[in-house]
């Protein structure tokens, strides 16, 4: 997920017919990093360096679990057929499944990126105020038997609410607090920070910050370039005007820094986008942050300082 859409996940409601249920497999779960989530995963399948899940690197498989900071009648709400085809995803099927006594949605959806086409099983559940979606990917080409492992291995799950999870399990680096940004939440490959804590939409009087790695192997030929062309993907802005970039070092690694001006494309709000880019082998690891342009000044300064002090293993 592009992968940091500042707070704005929006999922919708599946209508669902029919009613499965499955039992959980005892002793057998492994838990998540950096989730409240345990699945028993695929004997063949190896805990990832790169999101919360495991993966299976011969086949291009994955099960990658994202908690969302939201009700899940929420975050359900884009999860129609039409809702999926805009974002480039069809419909297969839909069921109501009980798992745990847990009530959720079990879909069955396609995609196509880089000319190969993939399927995913995706369970979504949560309570009022959050909500959890397991997604299990494989190639369509793939081993039949990937794809019943993967539904089988999500079927699992089990959901441990009141769990305690540090903010930086699991991941492979790590970000610190500025005097007023604070950790606000985690969610799946991405930490977020906000004045003093507080989580939401970036603003005229709010900023936000975000952390996280790419989910993917992802090659850098040109840094430059690829920053600019990273920041102008970003979700949600217009009118993207880069007014400050160079090239730095963090903790020893080349990285790239791009300070813009933009407007937020929903209420054309002015807004100041601060972005670093840092490659490492084949990975990379993106800081993005967003304030109102009218207080931009001093949290433009804090952005730089939690950036240029990430640590990465």
């Amino acid at each position: 997920m592009s992968f940091i859409k500042f707070i704005r996940v929006s999922f919708s409601i599946f209508i669902v017919f029919g009613l499965i249920s499955s039992s959980i497999l005892n002793a057998k779960e492994v838990q998540v990093a950096g989730t409240k989530i345990a699945i028993e995963p695929p004997s063949e399948f190896t805990a990832s360096a790169q999101f919360p899940g495991f993966q299976h690197k011969n086949s291009g498989s994955s099960i990658m679990i994202t908690e969302i900071p939201g009700p899940i009648e929420n975050v359900s709400r884009g999860m129609t057929k039409e809702g999926l085809a805009s974002r480039g995803m069809t419909l297969i099927e839909k069921n109501k499944i009980v798992v745990n006594k847990q009530n959720a949605n079990l879909l069955k959806i396609s995609q196509h990126h880089g000319g190969v086409e993939y399927l995913k099983w995706m369970i979504l559940f949560g309570d009022s105020s959050s909500s959890v979606l397991i997604v299990g990917t494989f190639p369509a080409s793939a081993d039949i038997k990937i794809g019943k492992k993967i539904k089988k291995s999500i079927l699992t799950f089990v959901w441990n609410k009141e769990a305690t999870v540090d903010f930086f399990d699991g991941l492979s680096f790590k970000i610190g607090e500025s005097s007023e940004l604070k950790y606000a939440k985690r969610m799946a490959n991405m930490v977020i920070l906000g004045r003093e804590g507080e989580f939401g939409k970036a603003g005229v009087t709010n900023p936000v910050l975000i952390a996280g790695s790419s989910i993917s192997q992802t090659s850098i030929d040109n840094l430059k370039a690829f920053s600019k062309q990273r920041l102008l993907d970003t979700k949600n802005l217009e009118e993207i005007v880069v007014i400050e970039e160079r090239s730095f070092k963090v903790d020893g690694n080349d990285a790239y820094e791009i300070i813009a001006d933009a407007k937020d494309s929903t209420d054309k709000i002015p807004v100041v986008i601060y972005q670093v880019i840092i490659p490492k082998e084949s990975n990379y690891f993106i800081v993005q942050g967003m304030v109102g342009k009218l207080i931009s000044k001093s949290y433009l300064e804090q952005f730089s300082q939690l950036a240029s002090n990430i640590t990465i293993e």
